[in-house]
C-alpha cells in the first residue's frame, strides 16, 4: 500500500500554478525584467516562462508547480533592489507628470527641479517611453516634495485671482 503525502499530514508537493502566475505577473507589472525575476527567485527563465506563458513542449502554461517554486516566487516579491542603471517601468511616474501638467506645472519646471532631461519627461507624458533608468526614477521621487510645493503655489495663485 502506497501512502499519499496528504494522508500523512504533509503538504502536497505540487500546488496549483495560478497563485505563482499572478505573483509573477505582479513582479512584471512592477517593472521587473525576466533576468531580475530569475535572479530573485533562483528559477531559470524557461521555468518562469512555462508558468507565465507556455511550456515549450505543450504550448500551454503549466497547471501545477512545486511548492518550493511557489514559495521562492512569493518570497521574491519583497526582495527587489535596483541598481542605478537598471530599467524600470514608468507608468505611474507618467501619471504623476500628467497630473502636474493638468494642475498647471510646466514640464520644463519639473525638468529643472529634478535635473532630468525634459525630452525624457515629454516622452513619458506622451506615452512614447515605457521604461526609464532607476536613477531617473530616484531623482523624481527625491524632488517630488519640491514639485508638490510648486503645484500648490500655482493652485494658490489661481485661487487668488
Amino acid at each position: 500500500m502506497r501512502l499519499v503525502a496528504e494522508e500523512c499530514g504533509a503538504p502536497p508537493a505540487m500546488v496549483d500554478a495560478g497563485e505563482a502566475r499572478t505573483a509573477l505577473e505582479r513582479l512584471f507589472a512592477k517593472g521587473c525584467t525576466w533576468r531580475e525575476v530569475s535572479r530573485l527567485t533562483g528559477l531559470s527563465k524557461s521555468s518562469i516562462h512555462s508558468i507565465v506563458n507556455a511550456h515549450w513542449r505543450t504550448g500551454k502554461p503549466v497547471a501545477r508547480v512545486r511548492r518550493e517554486t511557489l514559495e521562492a516566487i512569493l518570497a521574491a516579491e519583497g526582495k527587489r533592489s535596483l541598481s542605478a542603471g537598471q530599467y524600470v517601468g514608468c507608468a505611474w511616474m507618467a501619471g504623476w507628470l500628467r497630473d502636474y501638467r493638468s494642475q498647471g506645472v510646466p514640464i520644463a519646471a519639473i525638468s529643472r527641479a529634478c535635473g532630468i532631461d525634459r525630452q525624457v519627461l515629454d516622452a513619458m507624458v506622451h506615452g512614447k517611453r515605457q521604461r526609464i533608468r532607476a536613477r531617473t526614477l530616484y531623482e523624481f521621487v527625491k524632488h517630488k516634495p519640491a514639485i508638490d510645493r510648486m503645484a500648490a503655489s500655482i493652485r494658490n495663485e489661481g485661487s487668488e485671482r
